[in-house]
């Protein structure tokens, strides 16, 4: 099975990227797990080598509303991990690259996550990309005997 993809280095960090929209789909009964390819490719002795993996898929284009990708994000051993910054602009240039997105604004989707990010173009290759805040939780401390939120 061959299985075309990209290497992309960002802020010292290495990724394989694996656009889905252009595995070209061979007459095979053997379909591996994005797990299982992420484990062989990842490998720096065997495989190509990276820090992660990255599953990219376009979304069909609705008229009216902006292109949305999809990804998914995994690790040496198999794990799938959240979107990290660099791998969502490592989706951001290969979606402008390639024609997918000339819109001002990329829609990504993260589905281990359940998040969407959205990055705005700025050129070709910057981004801007504002992440969402973690939950906080409020505090109550007590301040010389009186409690105040925190």
């Amino acid at each position: 099975m061959t299985i075309p993809f990209l290497k992309l280095h960002v802020a010292g960090h290495d990724f394989i990227l694996i656009d889905q929209d252009n595995v070209a789909s061979e007459r095979t009964d053997y379909r591996p797990a994005h797990s299982e390819v992420a484990e062989l490719i990842l490998d720096r002795r065997c495989g190509v080598g990276g820090d992660g993996c990255i599953f990219m898929v376009s979304e069909k284009k609705t008229p009216g509303l902006k292109p949305t990708l999809t990804g998914r994000l995994f690790a040496s051993d198999g794990r799938e991990l959240p979107l990290s910054p660099d791998a969502l602009l490592c989706i951001a240039r290969l979606a402008m690259d390639t024609g997918r997105s000339n819109a001002g604004t990329l829609v990504i989707e993260n589905t281990f996550a359940e998040r969407t990010y959205e990055l705005t173009a700025i050129d070709s290759r910057s981004f801007l990309l504002t992440l969402p805040y973690p939950a906080v939780q409020p505090l109550t401390l007590i301040v010389d005997g009186r409690s105040a939120w925190a």
